[in-house]
């Protein structure tokens, strides 16, 4: 039986900005896999770029590297083929581990607003200004 976990995505100052339940894979020793059920009820900061909830309509995989400042989340639907993916550059994530119950990561805000592959450069300038206060644009960026 799979472990259940909590996945909240939270905002700098602290407030939630996203909260869903997901399932731990027990794939690797190095990082942590959240698989999330087509059918999923996730929630998001009401009125904003999303409804206070909606339900997931494909399956999705993420992943958090321990200390690493981003995470990859990819989604697939019920046939098996790829849908979407997308990077979120956030704070360094806790060591987590496949028997965390509770995941929580803070996505930074870039100086950008276009969606764009980002050379490495462009990305450790970007984190530069998001840790020092002066991004203001989410990050869904390609990497």
């Amino acid at each position: 039986m799979l472990l259940e976990a909590e996945i909240y995505k939270m905002l700098v100052n602290g407030d939630e900005w996203g909260q869903w339940r997901g399932y731990q894979l027990p794939v690797s020793d190095q990082y942590v896999t959240i698989w999330t059920p087509r059918g999923t009820r996730r929630h998001w900061k009401p009125r904003k770029w999303k409804p206070d909830f909606f339900i997931s309509e494909n399956h999705s995989l993420s992943y958090f590297w321990p200390g690493a400042w981003y995470t990859i989340h990819v989604a697939y639907r019920e046939d098996g083929t790829f849908s979407d993916a997308y990077c979120d550059i956030v704070l360094p994530t806790p060591p987590y581990t496949s028997a965390s119950r509770k995941l929580i990561y803070t996505p930074q805000r870039l100086p950008r607003t276009d969606w764009e592959t980002l050379t490495t450069q462009e990305i450790h300038t970007a984190m530069r200004f998001a840790l020092n206060g002066q991004g203001e644009n989410d990050t869904r960026r390609t990497i």
